[in-house]
């Protein structure tokens, strides 16, 4: 009798967490570097600047130069450290990034001025030998605006543009989910697919919309490399660990501390807030781990990293499965 090989609890913790067909959506990290860093898809990367930008796609072919060259020699958990993309085209230099909460935004504010300072070479006579830096957001988090795109430069209260050397373009991905929201131009209907696709959560979704941008010889090719990424075990298991993360931060941490500042604010007191926050943890805490449970199971993730993370039973978890 063949006798199987046992398993241990770092196989067995992420395999099958996608289902046939699944794909690990590009707005990734792990994913938006491997496929836009990489020149062999360059030609995805072409036509995304072509909508941003407003020109020819022709026009950037053959002249975009990638300036973090070494990205291949990063393993997939330092590539989420570095920049998610650094190009240069026509002498201007381009920064495109992935943010999932405001304070990204604040980070690529800094970075932003470090780039600037850079491009003002050494023994330079003026400050307008300063390259411009444009500045790329795609926005994974909800925020106030109204817009799917919007640009941000320094102006004056008359509106007149004070600083031309950057300009910075924030695309809402969340407003781009919403089935009511009506694009105002033609470019942002090109971005409102380009959301879609970055969005794609199956190999059917995204052929869908990439077949909107580009051939069906281009569209092969990326969904091939997608797929082979999304099967890809290190790829899987950074994708599950920043998964986890993100679950136990949303449904934990902010849920627990907004029960605790509703109870202290209720009693009116201002020891009562700490009190509330300290007591909403505590009795929150096992219907909190419950709800996380629940998100991972339907995320398909092995029950014994929700074990770990939660504290819960196997017999607890399995009947949770049940329910779902």
């Amino acid at each position: 009798m063949k006798k199987h090989k046992k398993k241990n609890k770092r196989e067995s913790a992420y395999e099958k967490v996608l289902a046939p067909g699944e794909i690990i959506p590009l707005w990734r990290d792990m994913m938006f570097c491997q496929i836009f860093g990489d020149k062999n898809y360059e030609f995805a990367l072409n036509y995304l600047l072509a909508t941003l930008l407003e020109i020819d796609v022709n026009d950037i072919k053959g002249h975009l130069t990638y300036l973090v060259k070494d990205l291949k020699n990063y393993n997939k958990r330092q590539m989420l450290n570095k920049v998610d993309l650094l190009l240069e085209l026509n002498d201007e230099i381009i920064n495109i990034e992935v943010n999932t909460d405001d304070i990204m935004l604040k980070r690529n504010i800094v970075y932003l001025g470090k780039l600037l300072a850079t491009t003002l070479k050494r023994g330079a006579k003026s400050y307008d030998e300063i390259t411009k830096v444009v500045q790329i957001n795609f926005d994974h988090f909800k925020t106030d605006k109204k817009r799917l795109l919007t640009t941000s430069m320094i102006r004056d209260e008359d509106g007149l543009v004070d600083v031309d050397n950057f300009v910075i373009y924030n695309i809402s991905m969340e407003l781009a989910k919403d089935k009511c929201y009506n694009c105002l131009n033609e470019k942002e209907m090109k971005l409102l697919t380009w959301c879609n696709l970055l969005e794609s959560g199956s190999l059917e979704t995204f052929e869908k919309e990439a077949l909107k941008i580009m051939n069906k010889k281009e569209t092969n090719l990326l969904k091939d490399r997608i797929e082979e990424l999304s099967n890809d075990k290190e790829t899987i298991e950074l994708y599950t660990e920043l998964t986890n993360e993100e679950l136990i931060r949303n449904t934990y941490a902010y849920r627990a501390e907004a029960k605790g500042k509703a109870e202290g604010k209720a009693e009116g007191r201002a020891e009562g807030l700490a009190e509330g926050v300290t007591k909403g943890r505590t009795e929150g805490k096992e219907e909190t781990q419950l709800e996380i449970a629940k998100n991972l199971l339907r995320k398909k993730i092995s029950k014994d990293v929700i074990r770990e993370t939660t504290g819960l039973s196997l017999e607890k978890l399995e009947k949770l499965k049940k329910e779902l």
